[in-house]
């Protein structure tokens, strides 16, 4: 075996360790039933997709086999599937899995333009969505002396491209709770965030549901720090760019064979902008009252911790498995 070969042989098994889970499936068939929603939602035959994937590409395939993927006689169309991926080797063999897709070799940050005026070229003529599944593996909080962290600035950047296009979509985002990739500065905005609703009157009942579930005011685990104000940037963030962000699912796991917990998220995400002619709510106006509901609904809401579910519901672990065992 060649050196070459040797790679693709570690990079496959480590894949495999990260995204051929049991657990990861659950997240994945939570997916398909969110895009089925937006595909008819925006009243398209098949979901524009961009995301993050493995280089088995298994999240489209299993989109794919559900009918929410263009495909063609050679493959899949380029306007059903986008991706992004920074590492060469991991690249080329995510591209020759998935012949007509669009790829983008490098970050999601570079590949918007975060950071930096306006939309890059590739991102103008890509965009819009109507699913966006951004699987991250590092840290999302990350400032390196930075105002914001660069994947932060991407999101914002991603809300502003679909405000542009006027373009309702769905939001899929995953992050590893690990706390110390995280440096001060990010987790201390993240925690300014949180303590701007728990002083806020507009949201006094989010400060109430708090202060039931934590009634020390503190959230000790990491992860359901992750939980709480993650959604809440979001919305935020949305909000801003007139999207009513609505987090409709949370899921908690770590995968067999690792050590790492996972935090996932699904948004739905619906355009308000401006309505056609003069007449019309102002689309802040609109936003600004369905706010407290929105950050509400984070703390009353139940997470659900995979690794305990599939304690309690052996059946459904078993058909995970399955899914699992069918790609390996």
């Amino acid at each position: 075996m060649d050196k070459s070969e040797k790679m693709k042989s570690y990079i496959g098994s480590e894949d495999d360790k990260v995204y051929n889970t049991s657990e990861k499936w659950f997240v994945r068939e939570k997916w398909a039933h969110y895009a089925l929603i937006r595909r008819d939602k925006n009243k398209r035959k098949f979901i524009r997709l961009l995301t993050f994937t493995s280089i088995k590409a298994y999240d489209i395939i299993f989109l794919s086999k559900k009918g929410l993927i263009q495909t063609t006689e050679t493959g899949y169309s380029p306007e059903s599937i986008a991706f992004c991926e920074k590492n060469s080797e991991r690249y080329t063999r995510i591209y020759n899995c998935l012949p007509g897709a669009r790829g983008y070799q490098g970050t999601f940050e570079e590949f918007v333009g975060a950071g930096n005026i306006g939309f890059t070229d590739r991102a103008k003529k890509w965009f819009p969505f109507d699913v966006i599944n951004l699987d991250f593996s590092g840290p999302m909080f990350r400032h390196e002396d930075n105002n914001t962290s660069k994947v932060m600035d991407a999101i914002l950047k991603m809300f502003m491209i679909q405000e542009f296009t006027k373009q309702s979509f769905t939001l899929f985002l995953s992050v590893p709770a690990v706390k110390k990739w995280d440096d001060d500065t990010g987790r201390k905005q993240l925690s300014d965030c949180l303590d701007v609703n728990l002083a806020s009157k507009e949201t006094i009942k989010f400060k109430e549901a708090f202060e039931q579930k934590y009634p020390s005011k503190q959230i000790n685990s990491y992860y359901q720090f992750l939980l709480v104000t993650v959604p809440k940037i979001i919305i935020k963030y949305g909000q801003s760019k007139n999207f009513d962000v609505d987090c409709l699912d949370r899921f908690t796991y770590i995968g067999e064979n690792a050590s790492t917990k996972m935090v996932s998220f699904i948004f739905d995400c619906e355009y308000k902008g401006l309505p056609d002619g003069y007449g019309g709510e102002n689309p802040a106006s609109i936003l600004a009252k369905v706010y407290p509901d929105r950050v509400l609904k984070i703390i009353t809401q139940e997470y659900i911790d995979i690794n305990r579910f599939f304690e309690e519901q052996p059946e459904i672990k078993k058909k995970c498995i399955e899914y699992k065992k069918q790609v390996a």
